[in-house]
């Protein structure tokens, strides 16, 4: 079971409201969710772009990277494939800069990652059938042509699948 370690910074612009925090995923993110509420930017209608970074220790200094995918995943208590693919889907939507994924370029991004990867390819939206019944994943089109795409409430739930550490 993945499990996050280090420290997770979020730092956020909504028009003229910013957010920054940083700590254990689950406490930032509920933090991130309050501050929502409070400036009125809580609605579901659609999720801003996060630029969410991680602090790297090093014996040197201390630097701020992108949030490569697996750490995003390592972050996050995942159960089974569908939640694995609205995840990767999640990640290209706040940090790969990719709305919508074709079944063959999430195939390449879950190859990446350190969990099983579906063979072959094509039983990818098999595997995204629960997630897309929950309302978290969206299928368009079919064959080749056919993207998957993260819902806002999908994204959410997603968050929500934070890893809680122990200290």
């Amino acid at each position: 079971m993945p499990s996050a370690t280090g420290s997770f910074a979020l730092d956020v612009r909504l028009g003229e409201d910013s957010f920054s925090a940083s700590g254990k995923p689950d406490l930032v993110l509920k933090a991130y969710e309050d501050f929502k509420a409070l400036t009125g930017h809580g609605r579901d209608d659609q999720p801003p772009r996060v630029a969410a970074k991680r602090a790297v220790r090093s014996t040197q200094t201390e630097t701020h990277d992108e949030v490569l995918l697996q750490e995003f995943l390592a972050a996050l208590n995942l159960h089974g494939n569908g939640q694995v693919g609205a995840a990767i889907l999640s990640w290209a939507a706040q940090h790969g800069e990719k709305q919508k994924l074709t079944t063959l370029e999430l195939h390449e991004l879950w190859e990446q990652t350190e969990h099983k990867v579906p063979a072959p390819a094509s039983n990818i939206p098999r595997d995204l059938t629960s997630v897309i019944r929950k309302g978290w994943v969206k299928k368009e089109g079919k064959g080749q042509g056919q993207t998957f795409h993260a819902q806002a409430y999908g994204q959410k739930e997603v968050a929500k699948l934070a890893a809680v550490v122990e200290g």
